[in-house]
């Protein structure tokens, strides 16, 4: 027998540290039982919020409908639809509210603009222009330079050269100078011809200068070369002073705007002024091909585009007018006047200024007809039809079913047995409200007073109980009869009159309610924030008070270890002395 007594572990032997642990975790269960009621709490404020939003979306649908009482494109009961039998004669286009019907439109004569086009002659290529005006190659010419190219007659080859000085009477000049050869320019266009038809060949491959691409030249079926384009001196990028002379420099009058052109006053830069300004009331453009410069009025119409000479030259130059040398009165050169729309609707004939015909002309409200085409044999008549347009009205419906539908299943998910808000009272009674007035009598509706007389409802009666359901189902076909028989009786139905409230209205009178700050969701919200906060109070207080205690328990047993390793001193000591 040993004399000794030996402790494993600790001075007494015992696991006092699971000892403190088993107190301890007994003493949590006050606390587990405060953090699952926090954790349920959480989980019924997620399933609220779900809900909320659900009855937010439904809100949304809702008022897509019920906001047609505010009217114009709000008004999806009054959206109008049109169809043309000949859309390249007469389109039309419709707002909201406008008067639906069948018209027949004739085209006698189309609405055009008035256009005062430049002197042709004015910048075309004339004999007394520079060769460099037209080819970059002689313009890139040195002093005393040349470029030639060849000219055969009947195989025979006559070069001819080109100066930078030369003018396009020189070059001609020298082709007239080939026997049986004639060369001249009119009108911006150069003609080359053979006298008892010569064969005539412009161009080798030996060529430094290309004439008949700088001439615009191509050979008919005569044998004669031709320019295909009209020839100019002018591009729209060079400044007009530089193109016109000094002269040019000054201001003059476009409608009711008046224009400077300086030094460098480009052609592009008074097109980009004259466009921009509403005053002068017209469209300006440069065409590349013949060098003219155009103004078109932005108004149709027979009348004249007034242009006034000013203290430059610029419209005398290109033929928009003409002054008098002797006098000094300037007169205004003549201009393709436009034309007014005559068109008749149901055989009563009417003028328009433009081809956008709106109701302030036709006196039809709402509808706008755009002529196209003057009418002819094949088509006297174009047929407008306007009609009610449904799509935008239906799609709300049918977006409107659908959240209805699918805010009740998720408050019967949240409110079973199993949910998370089960026993929520205000909560299923918010959403039978809003299923009894989606089935209910609207009192005070004519013609229609339920929706399952428009085509809504929760579909065919069954006695099969598995198959009844709080879902609302749309009928297409029959909500579109109804709304074709009596479009008023299904919008009052829905949204209401001075006689009803609206089944619509109803709902979403009962959702505005529950979604407001003095509502159920936020009411439900702040309750339980309130409950999460006093829970957090709680458990924070628990852990406060489970730590003291865990404390309380290592000291006790720190002090039972300290007594028992003592006591094991004092009786190591007395064994030692016997």
């Amino acid at each position: 027998m040993s004399n000794t007594i030996t402790f494993t572990g600790l001075a007494s032997g015992m696991d006092t540290a699971s000892w403190v642990e088993a107190l301890v975790n007994i003493k949590k269960s006050t606390l587990n039982s405060l953090t699952t009621k926090q954790s349920k709490l959480s989980t019924q404020q997620s399933a609220v919020s779900s809900i909320q939003s659900s009855f937010n979306s439904l809100r949304t649908s809702l008022e897509k409908i019920t906001d047609s009482k505010f009217g114009g494109t709000f008004d999806l009961f009054a959206k109008t639809k049109t169809s043309s039998t000949a859309d390249s004669f007469v389109s039309a286009s419709s707002s909201s509210g406008a008067a639906t019907g069948s018209y027949e439109l004739s085209v006698k004569q189309l609405a055009t603009a008035t256009v005062a086009m430049a002197d042709a002659s004015a910048l075309a290529l004339k004999e007394e222009s520079l060769m460099s005006s037209i080819s970059s190659d002689v313009a890139a010419l040195a002093d005393g330079k040349t470029l030639s190219f060849n000219i055969y007659a009947g195989g025979v080859k006559h070069n001819i050269e080109v100066g930078k000085d030369d003018k396009v009477s020189d070059v001609l000049d020298k082709i007239n100078g080939i026997d049986g050869i004639n060369a001249s320019i009119s009108g911006g266009k150069v003609s080359i011809s053979s006298d008892d038809g010569v064969d005539v060949v412009i161009g080798s491959s030996t060529d430094s200068l290309n004439i008949a691409k700088d001439f615009a030249l191509l050979k008919n079926e005569n044998g004669n070369y031709e320019s295909f384009h009209n020839l100019t001196i002018a591009s729209s990028s060079d400044k007009i002073a530089e193109v016109l002379g000094e002269t040019a420099q000054g201001s003059f009058t476009i409608g009711d705007a008046e224009f400077t052109i300086d030094e460098n006053t480009t052609f592009d830069d008074l097109i980009a002024e004259i466009n921009s300004s509403e005053d002068a009331g017209v469209t300006a453009a440069f065409d590349k091909t013949t060098g003219q410069l155009s103004f078109t009025a932005k108004t149709n119409g027979s009348f004249n585009i007034n242009i006034e000479k000013g203290s430059s030259d610029f419209t005398d130059l290109l033929g928009f007018t003409s002054t008098n040398s002797e006098t000094g009165v300037t007169a205004l050169n003549s201009q393709e006047l436009g034309s007014f729309a005559i068109f008749s609707i149901d055989g009563d004939t009417k003028i328009s200024s433009s081809n956008a015909v709106t109701s302030d002309i036709s006196g039809i409200k709402g509808v706008t007809f755009n002529l196209h085409k003057v009418s002819d044999e094949d088509n006297p008549t174009t047929t407008i039809k306007v009609s009610q347009d449904t799509s935008d009205l239906l799609s709300a419906v049918k977006d409107f079913i659908e959240k209805y539908n699918s805010t009740l299943d998720l408050v019967d998910k949240e409110t079973a047995s199993d949910g998370d808000l089960y026993g929520d009272t205000t909560l299923n009674s918010i959403r039978n409200s809003l299923r009894s007035a989606s089935t209910a009598k609207d009192a005070g509706a004519s013609v229609y007073n339920m929706l399952s007389q428009i085509g809504i409802s929760t579909g065919a009666a069954s006695s099969d109980i598995s198959k009844l359901s709080d879902h609302l189902e749309l009928d297409e076909k029959k909500f579109l009869e109804a709304f074709e028989s009596n479009p008023d009786a299904v919008k009052n139905l829905l949204i209401g009159s001075d006689n009803n409230t609206g089944v619509l209205t109803k709902l979403e009178n009962t959702v505005e309610q529950s979604l407001k700050s003095n509502g159920y969701f936020t009411t439900r919200n702040n309750s339980i924030d309130k409950q999460i906060t006093n829970l957090k109070t709680s458990i924070s207080n628990e852990n406060l008070k489970i730590d003291a205690y865990q404390a309380r328990l290592e000291k006790q047993f720190q002090n039972l270890e300290s007594m028992v390793s003592s006591f094991q001193s004092s009786y190591n000591s007395v064994l030692s002395m016997i």
